[in-house]
């Protein structure tokens, strides 16, 4: 036979992928206000993340955000970094 057979010791024995599953944390919930002070990632190859400040929130998880020279851009949440720490 080319599969393992299950014996009564494996029915007792808790399951690796059960134990997996019960573990996994979810990821951090990112929330920011308007007029928020972060920092957003750049791709003009310059510097990688800018300061700006957040504008409006226009999605879920989409943000309007200035940067210090008044450029004006849209960011995901993931390209967003707080610039204090609560």
């Amino acid at each position: 036979m080319k599969r393992k057979l299950k014996t009564c010791l494996d029915r007792i024995l808790p399951n690796n992928a059960e134990i997996a599953k019960h573990k996994v944390t979810p990821p951090p919930h990112r929330e920011f206000k308007v007029d928020d002070h972060v920092f957003v990632r750049s791709y003009n190859q310059q510097k990688k993340w800018e300061k700006a400040k957040i504008v409006k929130r226009i999605g879920r998880l989409l943000y309007i955000v200035r940067t210090e020279i008044g450029l004006i851009w849209k960011r995901h949440v993931d390209q967003i970094r707080p610039r204090e720490i609560k």
